[in-house]
């Protein structure tokens, strides 16, 4: 199976709304392009291709073009998501760069536990400037505590270990993060992120997370807690 996908963006509404401030804008003016292509020769494998055309009129920095590819697939118990990208400066960004993005999770289905090992960087052009993922969930991603929610221009190597299981209708997660920088050799600290997600019923699910990061050459310590309510309706 073949597809492509195609999107025009031409506003961006963010989680700073209704009215954000100078720092946060609530929304940006939007002259980008997304496409994608996938390959999926089985249920078992699909390749990709990518381009991100952006141009952001209001956070020029951010305007970049990003070419990429991505590989998942799954071989028995074993699954494996890989993808590789490279970004440049565009439209009406002031600062020239070039810098690459890197992915890799090996995951195993060891029931009723998973286990995934995990790698991702985001590059960095000799500290003038990082690869960007402004339309990105941030929170997901390089740990929960959110202390590299802004990429450091040195850039971010995120080596992890995650663990997963479901323990009678609770599902507990559970990751160690290690940072570092892709440029000028810092250990940016590192991370432990746990959760516990219990369905109360069908509709409704009660979550308790914690993020506690220890830092090294980047930040503060910090430790953060949370108590979530779910609700489908």
């Amino acid at each position: 199976m073949f597809t492509v996908n195609y999107s025009y963006i031409s506003k961006v509404n963010r989680v700073f709304g209704p009215d954000g401030n100078a720092a946060q804008l609530a929304t940006w003016d939007s002259n980008s392009h997304a496409f994608i292509a996938s390959l999926t020769p089985s249920k078992q494998h699909t390749v990709s291709v990518f381009i991100y055309d952006f141009e952001f009129e209001d956070v020029a920095a951010n305007s970049s073009t990003t070419f990429g590819m991505e590989y998942i697939g799954t071989i028995g118990l074993v699954s494996l998501a890989a993808s590789y990208a490279t970004q440049s400066d565009n439209a009406n960004n002031p600062t020239t760069y070039k810098a690459d993005y890197m992915s890799a999770v090996l995951s195993f289905n060891l029931a009723p536990v998973e286990l995934s090992l995990g790698y991702e960087l985001l590059g960095s052009d000799d500290s003038i400037a990082v690869f960007k993922t402004p339309l990105a969930t941030f929170h997901k991603f390089q740990g929960w505590s959110n202390q590299l929610a802004a990429t450091p221009t040195t850039g971010v190597e995120d080596i992890y270990v995650k663990v997963n299981r479901k323990i009678g209708a609770a599902k507990v997660d559970l990751i160690y993060h290690q940072f570092n920088s892709d440029k000028g050799s810092l250990n940016y600290g590192s991370e432990i992120n746990a959760a516990v997600t219990y369905p109360i019923n069908k509709n409704v699910s009660a979550q308790l997370t914690y993020a506690a990061y220890d830092a090294k050459d980047f930040s503060t310590d910090a430790d953060k807690i949370w108590l979530t309510m779910n609700f489908k309706f």
